[in-house]
């Protein structure tokens, strides 16, 4: 992925406001080697981290989150998302290494989810209208509808809205 200078810029000063470790790669992208953690911090909105990529979890949950608009690009394990006002999953990466958890927030679609989550996706505790746009590839799907084992368990009327 290409990423200008300033956003790049931008990302490191966040990553070192945080005291997070990363490293430089060639491509000019940013290499976070363990977690990235912004959990409860009272953010509205996540700074702009597109340019990095996280090798362990992400987290940002409990905070005041509407999108996930600035979220890393990659995320190596678990993505912690839950307990924020997320209307929108607009900004999650197209894919997570572990679990992608998004319970509890004010989310009717799924619309922006990744495609593939390598383990568990959580998406109760919202007023979801159906599993539109959730992830084709996970382990199990927690939902309010149901716990499902693959996509093509979903029941058709839930994956359109």
């Amino acid at each position: 992925m290409q990423f200008s200078k300033a956003a790049i810029a931008e990302a490191e000063r966040a990553l070192m406001q945080y005291s997070v470790m990363y490293t430089e790669k060639a491509d000019g992208t940013l290499y976070v080697p363990g977690d990235l953690d912004l959990s409860g911090r009272q953010l509205h909105r996540l700074p702009n981290l597109l340019p990095v990529a996280v090798a362990g979890n992400f987290y940002c949950y409990n905070n005041f989150l509407t999108s996930l608009e600035g979220a890393p690009h990659s995320v190596g394990k678990g993505f912690y998302c839950y307990s924020n006002s997320l209307k929108s999953l607009k900004g999650a990466p197209h894919s997570v290494g572990g679990e992608f958890w998004c319970d509890v927030n004010q989310l009717s679609f799924l619309v922006h989810a990744p495609a593939s989550v390598g383990s568990n996706f959580h998406c109760n505790d919202n007023p979801l209208v159906s599993l539109e746009g959730a992830p084709k590839s996970f382990k199990q799907m927690k939902s309010d509808f149901g716990i499902f084992q693959s996509w093509h368990e979903i029941p058709a009327h839930l994956k359109i809205a």
